[in-house]
């Protein structure tokens, strides 16, 4: 996680694997973690081995792809050691992938947009500005090293409860 002027750079990394977004308990420590009934019943995810991996709650994070895109969404706080995106969970958010090597990216559906996806070692990325809260959202938006280009479009709404969707200018 890369820290600049009430943001959080964060490295997600793209996983067709997945059931649900995963990070650790330690990204995004501005962001509170709160309880799901998964966290308070004591369900584990399963690693590809087998092995239990720990749910201690979700966090909500909110921001802006590197692209200058906006997205909330919802991660689950797990014992795991690098954030994780579930293609099935963006999926679901009416998005599909293209991972064509260092030509790959992710596409809303209903709009078009795209968001850059990044080959790295033979693995897929992306990279998010997650706001630390307290920050003025406006004042911070002019502090991000790429600016937003575009003001609507909640790609990401339909894995959080609370946020509407919000229709393109």
């Amino acid at each position: 996680t890369v820290k600049k002027e009430g943001w959080s750079l964060i490295r997600v990394q793209v996983d067709s694997g997945a059931i649900d977004h995963v990070m650790p308990v330690n990204v995004a420590p501005g962001v509170k973690m709160h309880d799901t009934n998964a966290s308070l019943t004591g369900k584990c995810y399963s690693a590809a081995n087998g092995s239990p991996i720990r749910n201690f709650g979700e966090k909500t994070l909110k921001g802006y792809t590197v692209d200058g895109q906006p997205f909330s969404m919802s991660v689950q706080c797990a014992e795991v050691k690098r954030t994780l995106g579930s293609v099935y969970r963006m999926n679901q958010g009416g998005n599909m992938f293209i991972l064509d090597g260092k030509n790959s990216y992710m596409v809303n559906k209903r709009t078009g947009a795209r968001t850059p996806i990044r080959e790295e070692h033979g693995q897929f990325a992306m990279y998010i500005w997650v706001k630390d809260p307290g920050v003025n959202s406006v004042a911070a938006t002019c502090n991000l090293p790429v600016k937003p280009t575009v003001t609507t479009c909640n790609r990401f709404s339909a894995l959080e409860e609370g946020f509407a969707r919000q229709e393109d200018p």
